[in-house]
């Protein structure tokens, strides 16, 4: 299943079995054909979308450190990651 695919599976309105991108069009404000092109969720639409469907920002678009935009610190998972964020600090 295509990234996008999940997305739309995860956004809910099935047709036929399959997610529809005509209903995510629906739920950003843009038009099918935009969807169409679409890798990721734009970020300027993520937040909105989030509201909406409750999946997170972090999902719909990866590409955005939505952890800075938050205000939460990222998980870091690596022994040496820890180590130089943990020497940045105060």
């Amino acid at each position: 299943m295509s990234y996008m695919n999940r997305i739309l599976y995860e956004c809910g309105e099935l047709e036929n079995g399959k997610a529809t991108r005509s209903h995510l069009a629906k739920l950003t404000g843009v038009t099918r054909a935009a969807v169409q092109i679409w890798e990721v969720v734009p970020a300027k639409l993520c937040p909105a979308l989030e509201k909406k469907t409750g999946i997170p920002c972090e999902i719909l678009n990866p590409t955005v450190e939505w952890g800075v935009l938050r205000d939460t610190k990222p998980e870091v998972s690596l022994p040496f990651e820890r180590e130089r964020l943990s020497s940045q600090q105060c």
